[in-house]
């Protein structure tokens, strides 16, 4: 779609039921107070956009490649999934439901192409048990970090030190990078598996998290390094996880010798 308006026969006050890709590539009209992808639905934007109405992800999925500002709510149900790869600013509510998602798009080879998950939300942030906000695998590629390509076998590192190979050397495996207090850098692909993306979260109101913010390192024979998570939040509640790790569970990166290094997580309360 270049341009042009997306009419629902009953007009303005409608729900705009999206069950077919859409890609806008300049700003799109669309007269309805809601917008539902539903299963097979993606509607995706690859222009900036400003849009009042709420944003149902109900098993399908919108992709805002660049920044998206709403005017409503967003609830992300079983299976729905929204992707965004730059900033997106919800003047309301989000809410994460069991099954749902909130991610971005990777990884990638270098930095200047990286995306990355930026919310920020006016109301409040609802994460519920089985929803998740999670930028796993989403930072560099394998072997790649941010000095670019790192030959050899084993872990990397990102906030904590990886190591390269069998020998449990860190040579070659990336020292620790990017900021204690404002972490904003992927984290580094090992030989085989990708690193874990950066997520920034921004809520006026209150973060109840009963499910899932995650940056992980991807799977792997050796696991990426754990990504970044910045939370700026008036208050943060709920029994849920909040993870960066690079999180080896088998094979040889379980072991000390392999391993990556995890990523960052600051939390600040305003």
């Amino acid at each position: 779609l270049n341009g042009g308006t997306l009419v629902w026969p009953e007009g303005e006050a409608s729900e705009a039921e999206i069950a077919c890709r859409i890609q806008c590539v300049t700003a799109p009209v669309i007269l309805s107070e809601k917008i539902v992808a539903k299963p097979c639905g993606n509607l995706l934007l690859n222009t900036a956009w400003s849009w009042a109405g709420d944003v149902m992800l109900d098993g399908g999925q919108v992709t805002a490649q660049k920044d998206f500002t709403l005017t409503g709510d967003v609830t992300a149900k079983a299976k729905g999934v929204f992707c965004s790869d730059a900033k997106t600013t919800v003047n309301g509510n989000v809410v994460v439901e069991a099954g749902g998602r909130l991610t971005t798009e990777g990884p990638t080879q270098k930095e200047s192409d990286m995306c990355r998950l930026e919310l920020v939300v006016s109301g409040d942030l609802t994460i519920a048990e089985g929803g998740a906000v999670d930028v796993t695998g989403k930072g560099f590629q394998n072997n790649y970090s941010p000095i670019g390509y790192i030959t050899g076998n084993g872990g990397r590192s990102h906030g904590g030190v990886g190591f390269l190979n069998q020998t449990g050397s860190p040579e070659g495996a990336v020292k620790c990078y990017g900021s204690i207090y404002a972490p904003s850098q992927a984290g580094a692909g090992s030989s085989h598996a990708a690193g874990g993306g950066v997520l920034a979260l921004t809520v006026a109101g209150t973060l109840t998290n009963d499910g899932s913010i995650a940056a992980r390192g991807a799977d792997g024979a050796y696991r990426g390094a754990g990504g970044s998570i910045r939370i700026t939040t008036g208050e943060i509640v709920g029994a849920g996880t909040v993870d960066a790790s690079s999180n080896p569970t088998s094979g040889a990166g379980a072991s000390y010798s392999g391993c990556s290094g995890g990523g960052r997580i600051a939390v600040t309360l305003t």
